[in-house]
């Protein structure tokens, strides 16, 4: 080993706060499927018309819609009959559900590369009707698909926030395998809640992977007024996890409530743990997290808690991923350095360049072995050029 020793201050704080994910929010949606009435819309905004392909909207404002636990004011639409929140997809994504687009969620009514059918009123528009936001896609079909032709709206419910998806207009199938993805997307294509069938699409089942698409073909097609809705849970889990105050035994866990709940439950856990009994019940918001062990990775999950002991509660929301800040170390100090890693609350900062330091059990230039034990830590100027500058920072030393 080398041996570190030290009377002057070296100092590190390691606190790391890594951002969330929904924990299922999107499969916690119930859809149902029923016989229903397309009643198309003819005021709002028409987006395009006569011709489109590939079309992708600005930023669409719209009245506040919580969709996946998240509060959007905004929304895209494409041509290739989806919406998406956040960002807007490419002209070139035809795939909403499994895509690996970088958007905050997305809602498929009828998910492929789209143009205008080569019959009918081809348009999309959008209007604000009584509480719903709704979005036409208007004699389209599959591209260039010979004698394809049918309609779809997805309608946004500002107050409720269901998602109703409606199919109708003039229903006529073609003769293509690409076929569409229909449901719902989260901020990751590993989120989703879709449907599929070969045979008939008023008896859907629910997706197996995010690709899972619905056949449609001169045959087999949605009937007009099919009307498949999304409706998302009566306790909505929290959102914007975060982790603040971050102390060696302790952090501070807050985030957003996205009903009306007043109480909530955590998990915690070691970096890849499944939430199951919580670890804190009926917690308040924010909750200081105590008993923590200094210079060590946690992550937290956290569920609305709507009804008395816990007879309604929400999916869990996260994990949100912090690390512990280090303890400070008295003199004199020991590193052994007897590892292929950087120790633990010690870092490396690069001045200039990036050249890095690394951890040998041997090396040439000039002829090195440990002093004592496996490995030591290395920085060789024989091998960097001029200009590269690197420290080795330690974890914070008291020198009283």
């Amino acid at each position: 080993m080398r041996k570190f020793t030290t009377k002057w201050l070296l100092s590190l704080l390691i606190i790391v706060g890594v951002a969330w994910q929904s924990y299922g929010q999107i499969s916690a949606y119930t859809f149902t499927s029923s016989a229903g009435t397309y009643t198309p819309i003819t005021g709002g905004t028409v987006l395009w018309s006569g011709t489109f392909d590939e079309n992708i909207s600005a930023a669409i404002t719209i009245p506040t819609f919580n969709f996946n636990a998240t509060n959007f004011t905004t929304l895209y639409v494409t041509a290739n009959g989806f919406i998406t929140f956040g960002s807007a997809p490419a002209g070139s994504n035809y795939t909403a559900i499994s895509s690996t687009a970088s958007y905050s969620g997305a809602i498929a009514a009828f998910s492929r590369n789209l143009n205008q059918a080569a019959s009918g009123t081809p348009e999309i528009r959008y209007e604000q009707v009584g509480d719903e936001f709704v979005i036409q896609f208007q004699d389209i079909r599959r591209y260039n698909v010979t004698n394809e032709r049918l309609s779809a709206q997805i309608r946004l419910n500002t107050v409720t926030n269901a998602i109703v998806i409606v199919y109708g207009g003039t229903i006529v199938g073609g003769d293509n395998t690409t076929y569409p993805q229909v449901g719902l997307r989260g901020a990751s294509n590993t989120v989703f809640k879709n449907r599929t069938t070969t045979t008939d699409w008023s008896a859907t089942t629910e997706g197996a992977t995010n690709s899972s698409t619905c056949l449609i073909n001169a045959s087999i097609f949605p009937s007009v007024g099919l009307t498949y809705t999304f409706t998302p849970p009566a306790c909505p889990a929290p959102s914007a996890l975060t982790a603040t105050n971050i102390t060696t035994t302790s952090a501070d866990l807050g985030w957003t409530e996205s009903g009306t709940a007043t109480t909530w439950d955590i998990a915690v856990g070691t970096p890849g743990f499944t939430p199951g009994t919580p670890t804190s019940n009926d917690v308040s918001n924010p909750f200081t997290l105590t008993s923590l062990t200094a210079s060590t990775a946690y992550q937290y999950y956290v569920r609305a808690d709507c009804g008395a002991n816990n007879t309604d509660v929400s999916t869990w929301a996260g994990p949100f991923s912090f690390t512990t800040a280090c303890n400070t170390l008295s003199l004199n100090v020991v590193e052994s350095f007897n590892a292929a890693t950087i120790p633990s609350c010690w870092s490396q900062q690069f001045v200039s360049g990036a050249f890095a330091l690394s951890y040998e059990t041997s090396s040439t230039h000039p002829t090195t072995t440990p002093q004592e034990g496996s490995h030591f830590v290395k920085w060789n100027s024989y091998d960097i050029t001029a200009g590269n500058s690197t420290r080795l920072v330690s974890p914070p030393i008291s020198t009283t």
